[in-house]
């Protein structure tokens, strides 16, 4: 339906060109000679020209054809997601599971188009080609090759959109209204899910607990998750993923943001209080897991090694 339409508008938009060019033949062709032929006859003696326009029209937007194919077909085939952004808030509550020491799971809450997220076409062409020269399969989070001047203001910009998500904590907390305050780690990636499809390969900000995320590699998923999600083998294998890349995001921050790192803190700010301390599920976690990704690990396959700017 789509190359229908577009084929369709391609002709039309040639005939028009081709009907206005030989207006201005016509134009120029009495001013310059004065005489009495008519649209048909000039028509006849300047089809040639006629033609080459015709064909000129054609070859200029026969590149802009093939892209609208293109995404067409990109789109009937993954959706619009490549072109998506999304916050990924990674949670861990306390297990209904005696014997697991948590339950981890994901939630979207923010999602938006890329063009909306990033309005700056020199910001967008710095973060996709920080996309397109990363090693999703391996390491996810982006590193954005530029001076330090353009890295300050796009960690910027990016913690001012996860902090508007609280916006309205932020006033009440300024009205004296009673508030929770919690700050949280967030880092850009472009992941790469070896379990799915193109589906899940997006741009998402990773946003965690900062205070999770300092004990995130005491235990492995396997430790974590209920049973009955982990038996679900693309499920299984996606949570180990994520899993895995927090644990990285642990490894290499905040040491690795002075090399293009895209990832900061945040504070998020929402009306409440808790009437007695809050038991979170990681604050009984230990040590470091035999598993868990270190940033020796990372320096020994060259991974996040420093930027030459």
């Amino acid at each position: 339906m789509v190359f229908s339409k577009t084929f369709l508008f391609g002709i039309l938009m040639a005939c028009a060109g081709g009907l206005i060019f030989l207006m201005i033949l016509g134009v120029i062709d009495l001013i310059k000679n004065e005489n009495d032929r008519t649209f048909l006859e000039l028509i006849a003696e300047n089809w040639w020209s006629v033609v080459d326009f015709l064909l000129l029209i054609v070859a200029a937007s026969l590149p802009l054809y093939l892209r609208v194919l293109e995404n067409a077909k990109r789109f009937e085939r993954e959706g619009d997601f490549a072109n998506r952004m999304l916050i990924s808030l990674n949670v861990c509550k306390q297990a209904s599971d005696p014997g697991k020491k948590g339950e981890f799971f994901m939630r979207t809450t923010l999602e938006e188009s890329f063009g909306s997220f990033f309005p700056d076409l020199y910001v967008q062409k710095i973060v996709d080609d920080a996309k397109r020269t990363h090693m999703p399969e391996r390491a996810p989070f982006l590193q954005v090759q530029t001076n330090y001047a353009d890295r300050k203001r796009l960690r910027d910009h990016i913690k001012n959109k996860i902090s508007s998500m609280s916006s309205s904590g932020h006033i009440m907390k300024d009205m004296g209204i009673p508030t929770l305050e919690v700050s949280y780690v967030w880092a850009l990636t472009f992941e790469h899910s070896k379990s799915r499809d193109e589906l899940n390969d997006k741009f998402r900000i990773l946003l965690i607990r900062e205070d999770f995320l300092d004990k995130i590699d005491a235990v492995d998923i396997d430790d974590v998750n209920p049973k009955h999600v982990m038996e679900d083998d693309q499920q299984a294998q996606y949570f180990r993923d994520r899993w895995r890349n927090l644990q990285l995001l642990k490894a290499i921050f905040p040491s690795r943001v002075k090399d293009g790192l895209l990832a900061d803190t945040v504070s998020l700010t929402l009306p409440g209080a808790l009437e007695s301390k809050h038991a979170n599920a990681w604050d009984s976690w230990k040590g470091q897991s035999p598993n868990a990704v270190t940033l020796d690990d990372l320096e020994a396959k060259e991974l996040y090694i420093e930027m030459k700017n």
